[in-house]
C-alpha cells in the first residue's frame, strides 16, 4: 500500500514537535536549579517537564504503530491522528497555565520575573 502523503507530512511534523517538546523539557530541567522560585512553582514546572517527556514517548510509539498499521489497513488512521493531536496539545495547555498564572499561589507571588540570561 502506498503511504498517504498527507499522513507522512503529519507524522513528520508530529515527530518534530514531540522531539522539540522533549528538548525544551530537558533544557528547563537543566536550568531549573539555577532559579530561585517558590517550591510550589518548582514542583509544577517539574510536573510539566515530565508531561512533555512522557508525551514525546507516547507520540513516538503511536507514530510507529500508525506507520505499521497503515501499511496494510488505514481504517484506524483518523482515530490515531486525533489521539496524537490531543496528546501534543495537552502539555502545552499545562505549560500555558503555569506561565500565565500558577494556580494555588497568592497573587503577590505572581508575576515572578526570572533572569534566565547567562553570565558565561
Amino acid at each position: 500500500m502506498t503511504p498517504n502523503p498527507q499522513l507522512l507530512i503529519f507524522s513528520q511534523a508530529s515527530r518534530e514537535c514531540a522531539m522539540q517538546m522533549m528538548s525544551n523539557a530537558a533544557y528547563i530541567q537543566r536550568e531549573l536549579p539555577k532559579l530561585e522560585l517558590p517550591e510550589p512553582i518548582i514542583t509544577k514546572i517539574k510536573a510539566v517537564c515530565e508531561s512533555l517527556i512522557d508525551t514525546k514517548h507516547d507520540v513516538m510509539t503511536e507514530l510507529f504503530e500508525l506507520a505499521d498499521e497503515t501499511q496494510t489497513d488505514a481504517s484506524n488512521a483518523p482515530r490515531k491522528v486525533q489521539r496524537i493531536v490531543q496528546w501534543l496539545s495537552e502539555p502545552i495547555g499545562e505549560m500555558h497555565q503555569l506561565v500565565t498564572r500558577p494556580s494555588g499561589l497568592p497573587s503577590d507571588e505572581f508575576p515572578i520575573v526570572c533572569d534566565l540570561s547567562s553570565s558565561d
